[in-house]
């Protein structure tokens, strides 16, 4: 017992460091919506920009640049670009190129990251120390921690970011969950309504050269 107290005291000094960790970040608010630079003629290269962000720490960005329609909708995203350039292809011709700037699953991951790794650090720690029903309920801990990786990475992120390609999502509906004014937030700073896209996306039309 004893041991098995001692090891919960350590658990508890990592899971405080964490959170006086937590405790002096800010959320990252967008100040200035993204943009982009250069021509949208075939062959030439568009430059995105993450625009300006407040947070502490500095917040990261992803990049990814999407396919539309004429019209700017239906949009899709190009595969393999994902960096803050694109050079414009026979195929985006007659379309609308647009760039989705992304720092909201950089800070997530990362937290969702430090936490299953202090629970299985618990978990294992528990195991080595412990026996009977509680080094079962280690084993549980540990193995509920490493699915929640495989689901968080493996479907959460890839059907959010589906989801956010929508207009009933992406612009923040009422009934979405995601509605500015319920999370006390501005639309600007949810979601750029014009153009459209996560944290603001610029878009631009593809000609031939």
């Amino acid at each position: 017992m004893a041991v098995v107290l001692a090891a919960g005291a350590v658990l508890v000094a990592v899971i405080a460091s964490g959170a006086a960790s937590a405790q002096a970040q800010s959320v990252p608010s967008n100040t200035s919506p993204p943009a982009i630079s250069g021509s949208a003629v075939v062959g030439q290269t568009l430059t995105a920009s993450s625009g300006a962000w407040t947070g502490s720490p500095a917040p990261t960005f992803a990049y990814q640049w999407l396919r539309c329609d004429a019209g700017g909708g239906a949009c899709g995203a190009i595969a393999g670009e994902s960096g803050s350039t694109y050079v414009v292809a026979s195929g985006d011709v007659g379309k609308t190129l647009r760039v989705a700037v992304e720092t909201g699953w950089i800070r997530a991951r990362r937290t969702i990251l430090a936490a299953d790794f202090v629970s299985f650090l618990a978990a294992v720690i528990l195991y080595i120390l412990s026996a009977g029903s509680v080094r079962g309920f280690a084993f549980t801990l540990g193995l509920t921690t490493l699915i929640d990786i495989v689901v968080v990475f493996g479907f959460t992120k890839p059907m959010l970011t589906i989801l956010a390609r929508t207009e009933f999502f992406g612009q923040g509906h009422k009934w979405s969950g995601l509605d500015p004014e319920r999370l006390g937030s501005t639309r600007r700073t949810l979601l750029t309504p014009a153009p459209r896209g996560r944290g603001g996306s610029p878009t631009t039309p593809a000609t031939e050269a």
